[in-house]
Formats: structure tokens, C-alpha cells, sequence
């Protein structure tokens, strides 16, 4: 099949595919992750402190600018709760040496 050929019938399949640019349409179709809750957080704060001790949490929370899990700000959560997972991976890499 020639290629102007292809080219039309896929503009007739798939019209929008063809007067937008792809990353424009999946841009409008993603929708932005949401935070993590108040209270997953918590969660798992409380889980680290039991594991690691409250003086680790403290320090993190100290980051943040928090006096608390309750409060972190929204927009920071999600990489409170990475910093939670950078926790636990260096306790398993540690855990794994010794």
C-alpha cells in the first residue's frame, strides 16, 4: 500500500492523531498524581519511628520545616514519604554488609 494511501486512512481512523501532536492529546488525558493523605503519612511515620527511632523522623520532619507528621505541608508529603523509603533502603544495604 503506498504511503499516501496509509496515511489517509489512518487520518480517517484516527482524526485527532493527525491535527494534533501525540504529546499534546496524552498531556491533556494525564491527570497529576494526588498527594498522599494526612493520614498515610502518619501511618507510616509512625511504622519508621518504631523501626528506625524518633530522632530519625524528628531529623527528617526537621527538613520539612514540620513539628509534625500532621504537619507537612501538602506539596510535600509525597517526598517526606520518599525520604521514609531512602530510610529503609539504607538500613537494608547496611543490613546486607554486615
Amino acid at each position: 500500500m503506498p504511503l499516501a494511501r496509509l496515511r489517509q486512512r489512518v487520518a480517517r481512523l484516527f482524526p485527532l492523531l493527525t491535527r494534533r501532536p501525540l504529546p499534546l492529546l496524552l498531556s491533556r488525558l494525564r491527570t497529576p498524581p494526588t498527594p498522599p493523605t494526612v493520614a498515610q503519612v502518619r501511618e507510616r511515620g509512625i511504622e519508621a519511628s518504631r523501626k528506625h527511632g524518633k530522632e530519625a523522623i524528628v531529623a527528617i520532619l526537621k527538613q520539612f520545616g514540620a513539628s509534625g507528621m500532621s504537619a507537612i505541608a501538602e506539596k510535600d508529603r509525597a517526598a517526606f514519604l520518599a525520604k521514609l523509603d531512602e530510610l529503609d533502603a539504607g538500613e537494608k544495604a547496611g543490613g546486607e554488609d554486615a
